[in-house]
């Protein structure tokens, strides 16, 4: 009986020895828990309910698998997966796994009620809306995307943006989020009973004079809900989520300023009395005594009346952002008296309606970030790399412009994936300024008399671009030989210093002065060589190169000591 009793301790005490891990596990581990946190922390500032699926495995169909997480709001239910690897193989195993759970959404739906008890909400299985989210550490190729497009892919940057968001505004960040998921705001919740498509009414106080505005824009001022801004408005904020090049241009959200304005309306009971300055969608109308008028006679006409669609994530703002997020739906201390006016008709706006067919939308976004420049261009509070950035979207076709968005485009894709500082929400990167001014726009500029990439562009109509008109197309395919000729000449120069191709503050290669005279260099050889060379061409020449790009040996440059470093290359390189 001793020796059995003895035997059992040694068992329970074996149960209880945990695994020692190495620093390199333990730091794995660390990462694991972080983006893990992060997850939940977003979720649940959106008011998404948490379930906990994490470590339990549940086969649907012949299909064994694991979910990372699950989270509910109304009958929208996301699935995620959260990973700090970048294997393909992982991937493809999700992809079967959920295309089983899409086949066994019974299943799946009496098993999560099981675990999620009294979070789920009775909705028959059709309204119920199923969404499958890959939230990585590291960013997913986009040829890797589009091959497993049965998912909604979260970068890094993604997630630091949507908490930003979340944790400013609440539950009315969910508006943004439902965007991305694909949603409007008749898949959430039960259906409605009227099949009549909803609508914001309200009279126009002041039709404005469009006088010095381009032709096809019509100016008019009215009164608005909160509420009906924070369900159906977005602004066009240039770090965002969707990362769209050229099309956005607004600062984060202040948090800070969005509390002090809670604080006042709480306090005050009122609202301000500036106006919101918002671009209105497509379908907005225009009617007096029931009947549609044009939009060109509301400024002659009294009494007229506007109506909008009310549809998600369709009515941009450009001036006021914070005015209106003031008003969020949130749980804080103040909830219960912001909720009293979220309702109230109170918010002066100015909206700007364009004519139907007269502007593309990059003509938009050129003529609205123009108005936001002058509005704030006086502000110390807007950073000068934003304004500057403005000033690029104005002038797409100008030196400064190009440069802009090849330098956007490289930072999409190898060598330099995700590498440049391009937002307040990357903690690190190769700081691009100096790059664009002095090293990229020279090598871009859209020019037949200056040796840069447009003079050896064999692009159809490309002389149109020449002549200051834009047209996207020709633009677009001008960018995309620019980014491709870059990537194909700093991979080779990646290829030739695989060790010095990283941000490690001892490796200098991708360090500005270093990134501007490999630029520099390229448009020399450019000259030289008549032509945009292939990969191999590059990569034998730039075996020749003996710059020391460590620290200690690099630092003997100065900061713009770029004309030496040029010669040297040239010397070495292109002789």
């Amino acid at each position: 009986l001793t020796q059995i009793m003895a035997a059992k301790k040694l068992k329970k005490r074996k149960k209880k020895t945990k695994k020692v891990l190495s620093p390199e596990e333990k730091a794995l581990l660390r990462r694991k828990n972080k983006l893990h946190a992060d997850v939940k922390a977003l979720f649940k500032a959106m008011g998404f309910e948490y379930i906990s699926t994490n470590g339990i495995e549940k086969k649907f169909g012949d299909t064994p698998g694991e979910l990372d997480g699950v989270y509910i709001f109304e009958n929208i239910i996301i699935l995620c997966e959260e990973t700090i690897s970048s294997d393909n193989d992982h991937l493809r195993t999700k992809q079967v796994y959920y295309q089983k759970i899409l086949e066994n959404k019974q299943e799946l739906f009496e098993w999560l009620k099981k675990l999620g008890k009294d979070k789920f909400k009775e909705y028959p299985l059709p309204r119920y809306s199923l969404s499958y989210i890959y939230i990585t550490e590291t960013i997913v190729d986009e040829d890797i995307r589009n091959r497993f497009p049965q998912f909604k892919y979260i970068a890094p940057k993604a997630l630091k943006y949507f908490l930003r968001v979340a944790k400013s505004i609440r539950f009315s960040s969910r508006n943004e989020f439902f965007k991305f998921l694909g949603l409007n705001l008749d898949d959430i919740g039960s259906v409605s009973s009227s099949h009549e498509e909803r609508h914001i009414d309200s009279a126009v106080i002041i039709p404005e004079s469009s006088s010095g505005f381009p032709e096809g824009i019509q100016v008019v001022s009215f009164v608005m809900k909160a509420k009906e801004l924070l369900d159906c408005a977005y602004v066009f904020r240039k770090d965002n989520w969707e990362n769209r090049i050229g099309q956005y241009y607004q600062r984060l959200v202040d948090k800070n300023k969005v509390e002090r304005i809670r604080d006042y309306l709480a306090k005050e009971g009122r609202t301000f009395i500036d106006n919101i300055i918002v671009t209105l969608p497509e379908g907005t109308s225009f009617s007096k005594n029931n009947k549609i008028i044009d939009v060109n006679q509301i400024a002659t006409i009294s009494n007229v009346q506007i109506r909008i669609p009310y549809k998600i994530n369709s009515i941009g703002i450009i001036d006021g952002q914070h005015r209106v997020l003031g008003h969020y739906e949130g749980n804080d201390r103040l909830e219960d008296k912001i909720a009293q006016h979220r309702d109230k008709r109170h918010l002066f706006v100015t909206g700007i309606f364009y004519e139907e067919g007269k502007f593309d939308e990059l003509k938009k976004r050129t003529f609205e970030s123009g108005l936001f420049l002058l509005m704030n261009n006086n502000h110390s509070k807007v950073r000068t790399d934003l304004l500057h950035y403005i000033e690029t979207l104005k002038a797409p076709l100008s030196p400064i412009g190009v440069a802009g968005t090849v330098l956007m485009r490289l930072n999409e894709r190898e060598p330099f994936l995700n590498l440049f500082k391009l937002s307040p929400l990357d903690k690190e990167g190769i700081k691009t300024p100096t790059i664009v001014k002095f090293g990229l726009q020279g090598v871009v500029e859209i020019s037949e008399k200056k040796e840069t990439l447009f003079k050896y562009w064999k692009g159809a109509n490309k002389k149109k671009l020449l002549t200051g008109e834009l047209d996207q197309k020709i633009y677009d395919a001008y960018v995309d030989f620019c980014v491709h000729s870059l990537a194909i000449y700093f991979s080779s120069i990646k290829a030739n210093f695989k060790d010095n191709w990283n941000l490690d503050k001892n490796n200098r290669l991708l360090a500005t002065t270093a990134i501007v005279v490999f630029l520099k260099s390229f448009s020399i050889s450019l000259q030289k060589y008549q032509d945009v060379k292939d990969f191999e061409f590059y990569k034998e020449k730039f075996s020749n190169l003996t710059i020391d790009f460590s620290k200690g040996e690099f630092a003997k440059f100065g900061s713009r000591d770029w004309k030496t470093l040029t010669d040297k290359i040239d010397a070495e390189c292109w002789t």
